[in-house]
């Protein structure tokens, strides 16, 4: 029989390393408890309040946390894979090193949340607030950004390969060197996110949606004088190069001729010197 919290005071409480798979702590006050690798598989946390609570490297794999409150809580390195935040609080909550693919985290609030080194993959991260974030080099392959706020978010050399950013706000972000093959950008606002040096270098090779994008005439001028500039400084430093080796050509034939003028007279100073016949 599984434990039943729901609804009660357990705040402050100790449950570090316990095994409470498929607990019933619904609405349950765990605010500042110690949860430690607990194994919280597949429990029901809806609505509790996790406010403080620290849960570093606790398992939470397909938990249910929708609308539950974890401002300030410590998440760091906890198994979050396919639970179900949507809607849930995680304000200044600390998730470095958590392991969030394929979780529901639509309608929740990260502001302040620290996401270094987060797993996102597949993640539904759908009409949430990331505006401003670094995710470079991250990977968001996969990922649910459906109307999600982006904008000047640094996702310089991310993997967001097959990611649906349909409807995404994208304004003044940085895609430079990001990998956004396969990724569906229908509706997406992409206004000043392609007027950065190299932008080009994205790959968008098989995006769909890109003739609803906003943004997107200013995006493909910007790339077509981008690389016309590219061409020409590789046309320019060919030419160096070309006048470099003249220079060093022109240089070697002079030593050749040189060389050539000398053999000639040489013999004749041998002689002269009665060293040869």
């Amino acid at each position: 029989m599984p434990i039943d919290y729901s609804g009660q005071d357990i705040s402050r409480r100790d449950f570090s390393g316990l095994n409470l798979r498929y607990a019933r702590l619904m609405r349950a006050d765990l605010s500042d408890a110690r949860l430690m690798r607990a194994d919280l598989t597949e429990a029901w946390l809806t609505g509790a309040n996790l406010t403080s609570a620290n849960l570093i490297g606790a398992t939470l794999h397909i938990a249910h946390l929708r609308d539950a409150d974890l401002t300030r809580a410590d998440l760091r390195d906890a198994d979050l894979t396919r639970a179900d935040l949507r809607d849930a609080n995680l304000t200044r909550a600390d998730l470095s090193g958590a392991d969030l693919r394929g979780a529901a985290l639509s309608g929740c609030n990260l502001a302040g949340a620290n996401l270094t080194g987060a797993h996102l993959t597949g993640a539904n991260l759908s009409g949430v607030d990331l505006a401003g974030r670094d995710f470079s080099g991250r990977n968001l392959s996969e990922a649910d950004l459906r109307d999600a706020n982006l904008s000047r978010a640094d996702l310089r050399d991310a993997d967001l390969r097959g990611a649906d950013l349909s409807g995404c706000n994208l304004a003044g972000a940085n895609l430079i060197d990001a990998n956004l093959t396969g990724a569906d950008f229908t509706d997406a606002n992409l206004s000043g996110a392609f007027r950065r040096p190299g932008i080009s270098r994205a790959d968008m090779e098989g995006a769909d949606g890109l003739e609803t994008v906003t943004g997107l005439v200013d995006a493909l001028t910007l790339m077509r004088d981008q690389t016309a500039q590219e061409h020409e400084r590789t046309v320019d430093a060919l030419q160096a190069l070309v006048t470099s080796q003249r220079e060093t050509i022109d240089g070697q034939s002079a030593t050749i001729a040189d060389l050539s003028q000398r053999v000639r007279w040489w013999p004749s100073v041998l002689r002269a010197l009665g060293l040869v016949s």
